[in-house]
């Protein structure tokens, strides 16, 4: 049957999207990651600790998943911060 079909269509499995161990816990993720964000440098979480913490409530998955959640998480927070800095200066200021 498929041997005879012309060949613009190919044959693709459709794969249905599992939850994975993160998943109950992205919102606990989300929250501490969103507080750390006010907080000063220094007194924030690092991704260990925060692993440490879901550990302790359950989480059985492995450490690189939430590195990779968390690093996920911070790059698209910082491209919604872009500044623009107007290069417009009076003569002679910008040399000096």
């Amino acid at each position: 049957k498929w041997l005879k079909a012309p060949n613009d269509r190919a044959v693709k499995y459709q794969r249905s999207k599992k939850p994975g161990k993160l998943t109950l816990f992205e919102s606990r993720l989300l929250l501490a990651l969103e507080a750390d964000v006010r907080r000063p440098k220094k007194d924030r979480r690092t991704a260990l600790m925060l692993f440490k913490e879901i550990l302790n409530e359950g989480y059985t998955g492995g450490y690189s998943i939430v590195c990779d959640f968390i690093r996920e998480w911070r790059n698209q927070g910082s491209q919604s911060k872009s500044v623009y800095v107007p290069l417009r200066f009076t003569l002679g200021e910008a040399f000096q």
